[in-house]
């Protein structure tokens, strides 16, 4: 039973994470990525794409950002379905902070890009990418090393105006996708349609782009046959999503 909706303020990072898509029966009757699947956008060519560690920056920001995580799955799938996924994805990274990260970005944007392109490849052609960066010359007293994974967004810059390395191979990705509906493009390797069968997935490397079949495989399947409705990541002062 969920709790009733109450009055909340959000400020600073937190209130970037509040608006989500909420199904009303009215204007929304299901999820995007269920109209999408049952072909509601049929014959529409998709190019969809993430960043390897989407949420890494709320982390650096907002230090607690993480510790949110063992709240939102309880809530979303009860203890034991939290106890599940924790396993998971610490079984995987040992560092209980970024294994939390991993969930947050998981959660919040890998899984449903996934679904996504799930759900469009069996009506139209599909490919799938990945940013991972490293984001580069950053202070240290930031990131120490001055070298940060792609967070969440990053990739919008290479996109649209190109650069060495990784993000030029992007451009020039999305570039052909746009002006002929495929993204394959000179420089990269051999880009095949995403199918659920081997889920091909580009990963755009400052050492490189490759191609990579289901990509963090193991962490994809801890979230098969669970559904949410994904609501803001904080719980707020005076009220509660």
């Amino acid at each position: 039973m969920h709790a009733p909706l109450v009055d909340a303020i959000g400020e600073g990072l937190r209130a970037t994470w509040i608006w989500r898509p909420t199904i009303d029966g009215l204007a929304l009757t299901r999820t995007p990525v269920d109209a999408v699947t049952e072909g509601a956008a049929a014959g529409i060519p998709l190019l969809a794409q993430h960043c390897v560690d989407e949420c890494g920056l709320y982390q650096l920001m907002v230090p607690d950002a993480a510790l949110q995580a063992d709240r939102v799955l309880a809530n979303y799938f009860g203890q034991d379905g939290c106890d599940e996924l924790l396993g998971v994805f610490t079984g995987n990274q040992p560092d209980a902070v970024q294994a939390r990260v991993e969930i947050m970005s998981a959660e919040r944007y890998i899984i449903p890009t996934v679904r996504l392109a799930d759900g469009q490849s069996a009506h139209a052609k599909v490919w799938r990418s990945r940013f991972d960066g490293p984001l580069t010359g950053l202070p240290d007293a930031i990131v120490p090393d001055g070298l940060l994974l792609a967070v969440h967004s990053t990739d919008a810059h290479g996109v649209f105006q190109g650069g060495p390395d990784a993000v030029g191979q992007m451009h020039a990705a999305w570039g052909a996708f746009v002006t002929t509906g495929n993204p394959n493009a000179a420089g990269l390797p051999e880009w095949p349609r995403y199918t659920t069968a081997d889920r091909a997935t580009m990963i755009f490397d400052n050492d490189g782009a490759h191609l990579e079949h289901d990509p963090q495989s193991k962490l994809r399947e801890a979230w098969e046959d669970r559904n949410w409705e994904p609501g803001t990541w904080w719980e707020f002062a005076g009220g509660i999503q």
